[in-house]
């Protein structure tokens, strides 16, 4: 857990970037220069679908089920224990799942992606969190998800271990995606007036340190969540403030889509929202949030396209 100060730094987003991380210099690409249209999908109003409870007040990431679709990996953020926790889509926990070997320093975000060529679904958690860029290196814990919900029941894990360093120096981040047509994962940096992306490509490398160089400087930042759809068609990233869209061609990669200007939604802010994943067939985002320095319990949002 972090300190109130620290939450409220997070929750006031635009003082961290008096804080920068320890990172080289970024392009002088500012939001404004992208003329971003709005709710052009169309995303329809926020619906709530129920508040979590309360042993999940810290959630900073959030992503569905594919073995069991109506269902959601979530985790806390530093301070828990090495667990993720799976709820359903009115936000009540259904069951624990330990990751045993696990260190839980920072975990910023989680993605569920089933292999290319393959019917497994594989769970990975990102701890991937630095707040003043200390760490040298990063890693994601991957492992086989659950082939049965059980309510009520505590499970437990073995995972592999990517571990990986940036090119470019150390720095903060909160968002992982996963690329179900390529298996490909993705990093995405936090504090930065224009972010970067980092590209883990599959299959993955568990046995080596990978260093991963910047592949796409996006011209946004405090990015603290993002997801892409199990049909690879929808990608999304948010910060504190706006859920970012992308509608992707089947012919051009994550890296090309993301080149491209992305529509904004109709997300309202939360008291200090970081998780966001999509419905499994793209049909609608959710979002959820830790409970932030003003202690409001967190809700289980949902936004659907319009039909």
């Amino acid at each position: 857990m972090y300190p109130l100060s620290t939450k409220i730094f997070g929750f006031f987003a635009f003082l961290a970037l008096a804080f920068p991380s320890c990172s080289t210099s970024m392009p002088d690409m500012q939001e404004e220069e992208m003329t971003m249209e709005k709710d052009t999908v169309v995303f329809l109003p926020r619906m709530s679908l129920g508040q979590v409870p309360g042993q999940l007040n810290e959630i900073s990431g959030m992503a569905p089920s594919l073995s069991n679709p109506g269902y959601f990996w979530v985790h806390n953020d530093s301070g828990d224990q090495p667990a993720i926790y799976c709820i359903d889509e009115k936000g009540q926990l259904v069951q624990t799942l330990r990751i045993d070997g696990a260190t839980h320093r920072d975990w910023e975000d989680i993605a569920v992606v089933k292999q290319p060529q393959s019917e497994k679904s594989i769970i990975v958690i990102a701890d991937i969190g630095d707040n003043i860029a200390a760490y040298e290196y990063c890693t994601l814990y991957l492992l086989e998800e659950p082939d049965m919900i059980t309510s009520g029941q505590t499970l437990s894990g073995k995972p592999q271990r990517i571990t990986f360093r940036y090119a470019d120096g150390k720095r903060d981040a909160e968002a992982l995606m996963a690329d179900p047509v390529t298996g490909d994962l993705f990093v995405v940096s936090k504090r930065e007036s224009s972010v970067g992306l980092y590209r883990i490509p599959f299959p993955y490398n568990t046995r080596d340190t990978m260093v991963l160089e910047r592949n796409l400087t996006l011209p946004f930042t405090q990015i603290v969540g993002g997801d892409i759809s199990s049909s690879g068609t929808d990608i999304a990233l948010k910060n504190y403030f706006t859920v970012y869209y992308w509608k992707r061609n089947a012919q051009k990669s994550v890296i090309e889509t993301m080149s491209s200007t992305p529509f904004l939604t109709s997300y309202i802010q939360e008291p200090q929202g970081e998780a966001l994943c999509w419905k499994t067939d793209g049909s609608a985002f959710y979002t959820l949030s830790e409970e932030g320095p003003l202690k409001i319990k967190p809700t289980l949002y949902k936004y659907e396209k319009q039909k």
